[in-house]
């Protein structure tokens, strides 16, 4: 099975995110069922990151589509590997956002991930989406560099 984590800019403007949201999460469940993957979208202020887990070519099929999508701009894979087992469980598709932790913390942490080849950027996040998969409280600690 294949893991994938991306980061990419947000294109959709701030009075249309919700419905972007609602729109993306509604579309990935219905695809991601019928491909058997799995995952998890979290969306900043200026960034989405996503996980997702399946079948390498299903896997491989979502990102052509996400690379297509208007909505995402200078996507970046910072990580791809292959598991024993699914992270995300049954979560089709499950999103986090929450507007001032996210801007306040999330969003420092996706920036430098996008924006640098620093291993230690790439850990907070995978460090963030540890913890939403864990269902452990986020805090600013994440945020450290």
């Amino acid at each position: 099975m294949l893991s994938l984590l991306y980061v990419s800019h947000i294109r959709a403007p701030s009075s249309d995110r919700f419905s972007t949201l609602v729109d993306i999460q509604s579309a990935s469940i219905a695809r991601n069922s019928r491909l058997d993957i799995t995952g998890l979208l979290v969306a900043a202020p200026c960034h989405f990151a996503q996980l997702l887990e399946g079948p390498p070519e299903n896997v491989d099929s979502v990102m052509t589509d996400i690379l297509a999508d208007r909505r995402h701009e200078n996507i970046r894979i910072i990580r791809r590997k292959m598991i024993d087992y699914r992270r995300c469980g049954s979560w089709r598709m499950v999103r986090f956002e929450s507007s001032s932790f996210a801007a306040t913390h999330i969003e420092p942490v996706l920036s430098d991930t996008y924006e640098t080849e620093d291993v230690e950027a790439v850990r907070r996040v995978e460090q963030l989406f540890d913890r939403l998969l864990a269902n452990q409280p986020l805090t600013g600690d994440i945020a450290v560099r």
